[in-house]
């Protein structure tokens, strides 16, 4: 997507406030975009780091995965918590 607005910000046809204003556009759905993966990225290594598979932090990608995420580790059995309380047991 920003590769079509930045091309349309090359053609000659355009005015130079639809280019200006379409060059901005693209600035902002670029940033947005790196924010966004970001923000997966966090899950990701949240997931990783209660003892779940990384990939549980994709379910951010989804419109209500993070709500589901946070349900997941609030309410799910901890598998970290599984082994220390069997090693105790022994």
């Amino acid at each position: 997507m920003t590769a079509i607005i930045l091309a349309a910000v090359q053609v000659e046809g355009l005015p130079q406030v639809l280019r200006a204003f379409l060059a901005l556009y693209a600035f902002w759905v670029c940033l947005a975009l790196g924010f966004w993966l970001f923000w997966v990225y966090c899950f990701c290594r949240i997931a990783a780091r209660v003892g779940r598979h990384w990939a549980y932090g994709l379910l951010a990608l989804l419109p209500a995965g993070e709500v589901l995420l946070v349900l997941i580790l609030a309410f799910g059995a901890c598998p970290k918590e599984g082994k220390r309380s069997r090693s105790k047991g022994k």
